[in-house]
């Protein structure tokens, strides 16, 4: 992904998990459940207890996650 006025610049956000770049100075929006500044990064979707606690158990994985009896 390239910005700049004359898409000289090659940004350093991952391809694959981002949305958009800022055209002006290079700044990556993530898809959701990836994070940092280059979206590299898999947001933990565990960290906020999605699953019933007393029934299962969560499962993060890149991008998503699984609720496992």
């Amino acid at each position: 992904m390239f910005y700049g006025e004359n898409c000289q610049y090659k940004s350093s956000c991952n391809d694959l998990h981002t949305k958009s770049v800022n055209p002006v100075n290079g700044l990556c929006t993530c898809y959701l459940n990836w994070t940092s500044t280059d979206c590299t990064v898999d947001f933990n979707e565990c960290s906020v207890s999605p699953c019933n606690a007393t029934n299962s158990n969560c499962e993060n994985f890149d991008g998503s996650y699984l609720c496992r009896c």
